[in-house]
Order: structure tokens, then sequence, then C-alpha cells
């Protein structure tokens, strides 16, 4: 069975089948100062950024729950998928569905997450690792944390 984690508020969640663990991590940065109440500067809405990896939908099906959950406290979600690395021809062979309408997160873009004020990472494991479609994303964004920007 695979594994499936969502990053989230400074906490990491992982769900294998019914059994789901917690984990401290520091995957998601808050770069808006905060008001009184722990609001974000600004319109008072935390701008998140949802950026997640499926090959199959199931990661791609628990992102919309999450999303509606954050969107549901008043934050503004923004979904972005991170690029496919297979080739086409690959995913076939693998019985892959076609990705969902979400826009992707290519290079080009990367230079507007630090608008953001939370990040939520959802990705499958391969092997106890993240998937390296995810990895390739998370590499890409190299630039933006040796400038401090997130």
């Amino acid at each position: 069975m695979a594994q499936v984690c969502f990053s989230i508020a400074r906490e990491s969640y992982s769900a294998m089948g019914h059994a789901c663990s917690k984990k401290s991590t520091a995957e998601v940065k808050s770069t808006a100062p905060a008001q009184a109440g722990g609001a974000p500067a600004g319109d008072g809405k935390l701008k998140v950024a949802l950026i997640y990896y499926t090959m199959y939908g199931h990661v791609k099906t628990l992102a919309d729950q999450v999303k509606a959950g954050l969107e549901q406290g008043g934050a503004e979600v923004t979904m972005y998928q991170v690029p496919e690395i297979l080739p086409e021809e690959v995913l076939k062979k693998m019985g892959a569905p076609p990705k969902p309408a979400d826009t992707v997160l290519d290079h080009a873009m990367v230079d507007s997450l630090p608008d953001f004020d939370a990040f939520v990472f959802g990705f499958p494991t391969r092997f106890g690792m993240m998937c390296s479609q995810f990895k390739s994303f998370i590499d890409g964004t190299g630039g933006l944390w040796m400038a401090g920007k997130l």
C-alpha cells in the first residue's frame, strides 16, 4: 500500500490505510507578518499554496479535501501540481489516468512562491521517501531558499 504525506502548518501527517501518525516538521513556513489573532497582514486572508503530485488521482482527492477545509477556515487557497517527469508512454504503460486540470507549477512560476503565507504539500511516497517528481520540484526552489525568500 502506498503512503501519502501532507504537511500542514508545521505538522506532517502520514496516512497509511487507517493509521495516522503526526511528526514535527518545518515544511510549511509563514512569510507574512502576523496581526493580532494570527492573521496575516493585508486583507486578513491567509494565502495558501497547496502543491501536490498525483499519478493515479488519490493524492488529488485528498488535496481537494484539504483545500475545502482550509477555505472553510477562511484561507485563500491556490492549488498547483508539480510537473510530471515521466514520459507519456511510461505513464500509459503504468495505467495512469490523465492529469488533473490544476495549474502545473513550472519553473517560470516558482518565483511567485514567496507571495504565499503558507504552503501545504501533498505527495505519495516511494519506499519511504517523497516521489521523485516532488523531489525535483523541491530541488528547483533552491534559488529562492538561497536568497532567503522561502
